[in-house]
């Protein structure tokens, strides 16, 4: 564009010149003219990167495997790559301002921290800075895509109660929920809790049970299964290997820096319009689980003449302390009909199952808690009811 500008200008002032040496009864020549092209402040500069972004190994690295990042540069530049997890906090420095030659370039990660601990397994993605004599450019996927969701058409999802398995197909990488119910009734099981997967046919077991193991939902005419996606951010690698806490906390002690990227990351992921559990912790996107038991111990039991059976529900410390920053109810089901619900839930709690719904003979109970971010879990209980 500079090149352009200055073949133009050139045109002009000659032009310019001779009318000028017509008007002045000299040739050409005898009038001079000086012109200097510089670049402006804000002008554009040349990429050091040949091309977008950059390209992966695979999409997924196995337990004790790393990730094989490649990208090409259009001349030699000093080039910063670094790690970020799902949680858009640094999770590790893989090459920090080093000199590469112009060409393709290949740069390894052994999927671990800077300490050199593997990291969690989850989803990462890289932010590529790259600084030349011609100029500087950098490739943040983050602020290109993530979150966006990903539409499971009629016949894409299916459930086979006889090899037990949820089939589906992603159309690309996304982090996925199944959550199985009976038709007009209670979500009662979550087989898949946004697991993060690569696109294509995916078959993922499951018993076909309720996370109690106390129902066959499989067996049950009124099965129900909803599935949903949302998409990882472009580039991603998903890292096989037990998750641990949360590093939502590190953004919290981050620099100026990085929440300042944190903030640019969430606002651009509004802008395009993303589902709401990617703006969240990753920690929070998972279903709160729980203990339903019956107060008295042994098998739940209503006497003849009580008003209500009392079931507890009660919580690890650290759930407890995560619902405790949500908004979450409380709902009561008896034999998958709704019959008590409390809007502003908290834990411990003791739910009082009504002795009104509970005629003569043995029911299932069930509890769900449902936070205002869309997670639920659901306990249930067989409970055995006497004379009224």
């Amino acid at each position: 564009m500079r090149d352009e500008l200055a073949v133009l200008l050139r045109i002009v002032v000659s032009e310019a010149c001779f009318a000028l040496g017509r008007a002045c009864g000299s040739r050409p020549a005898v009038c001079c003219l000086a012109v200097v092209v510089a670049a402006s402040p804000g002008a554009a500069t040349a990429s050091p990167l040949a091309g977008e972004g950059y390209r992966l190994n695979s999409p997924v690295a196995a337990e004790g495997d790393g990730v094989v990042v490649r990208f090409a540069l259009a001349e030699p530049a000093h080039v910063t790559l670094t790690a970020f997890d799902a949680d858009h906090a640094r999770a590790a420095t893989v090459a920090a301002s080093r000199a590469l030659p112009a060409g393709e370039v290949t740069l390894s990660w052994p999927c671990t921290d800077d300490a050199g601990e593997r990291v969690a397994g989850g989803v990462y993605y890289f932010v590529l800075e790259a600084t030349s004599e011609g100029g500087s450019a950098r490739y943040d996927p983050a602020l290109e895509g993530g979150g966006e969701l990903i539409a499971m058409e009629f016949g894409q999802q299916s459930y086979d109660a006889q090899t037990r398995q949820l089939r589906f197909r992603l159309d690309r990488p996304g982090w996925v929920r199944a959550r199985a119910g009976v038709h007009s009734g209670p979500l009662l099981a979550t087989p898949l809790d946004w697991r993060p997967l690569p696109a294509g046919d995916h078959r993922i077991g499951w018993d076909g049970r309720d996370e109690s193991g106390l129902l066959d939902l499989a067996a049950h005419p009124g099965l129900s299964i909803v599935t949903e996606a949302f998409a990882l951010p472009p580039g991603a690698v998903i890292v096989a290997g037990p998750a641990r806490a949360s590093s939502a906390s590190k953004a919290s002690g981050a620099d100026a820096q990085a929440l300042e990227r944190l903030t640019r990351v969430r606002k651009t992921a509004t802008t395009r319009g993303v589902a709401s559990q990617y703006l969240q912790p990753s920690a929070q996107r998972i279903s709160p689980g729980f203990t339903l038991s019956w107060e008295s111990g042994g098998p739940p039991l209503l006497p003849s003449k009580a008003e209500s059976l009392p079931l507890r529900i009660s919580a690890d410390p650290e759930t407890v302390a995560r619902l405790a920053e949500q908004r979450f109810e409380i709902v009561t089901f008896v034999d998958f009909q709704r019959v008590g619900e409390e809007e502003l839930g908290y834990l411990p709690y003791t739910v009082q199952v009504p002795a009104s719904a509970l005629a003569k003979g043995v029911h299932t109970v069930s509890v769900s808690l449902v936070t205002f971010g869309g997670q639920a879990s659901t306990r249930s209980l067989r409970v055995q009811a006497g004379d009224r």
